[in-house]
């Protein structure tokens, strides 16, 4: 019971700091404790999905969505660090027959695909003994077996 002269509220008043500021400071470390954390959850969102080529030929060439993206043995680690999403995946390899996919990267992950391109039995690889198309390095004319003469 208050004494005599004293009202209620300046007890509570007085006090009423040093408590408001205990219940901050619990509602606070609850709050940032009970909250959920948004940088990781940015973070994974914005994370990027990887693809990790096992090709033979590793010197296919790379379309993802019509687009060029190099040479699989071009690549570090034969890894594409891509933006997550679905992708059309096709590998060329001359004299080889193209192989397409349709993939959907994941974000913070590795996606894996070990592939062996099949030879295009219709459209053999040239010889080593055959004369060159390259037109930069055109083939050299046969050897006459005497001395150039000026």
């Amino acid at each position: 019971m208050p004494h005599p002269g004293h009202h209620p509220t300046h007890i509570i008043t007085r006090h009423a700091p040093r408590q408001l500021l205990i219940f901050v400071l619990i509602t606070s470390s609850l709050t940032v404790a009970c909250a959920p954390n948004y940088a990781s959850t940015t973070a994974s969102r914005n994370a990027p999905a990887l693809l990790k080529l096992d090709v033979e030929p590793d010197t296919a060439e790379i379309y993802l969505n019509d687009d060029y993206h190099g040479v699989v043995n071009r690549w570090r680690d034969h890894t594409l660090n891509l933006t997550p999403g679905a992708y059309r995946l096709e590998l060329r390899a001359p004299g080889h027959i193209p192989q397409r996919f349709d993939l959907d990267l994941p974000a913070d992950q590795i996606t894996r695909l070990r592939l062996r391109l099949e030879p295009d039995l219709h459209s053999p690889e040239p010889a080593d003994d055959a004369p060159s198309t390259d037109p930069l390095h055109p083939p050299s004319p046969p050897d006459s077996g005497s001395p150039d003469l000026p």
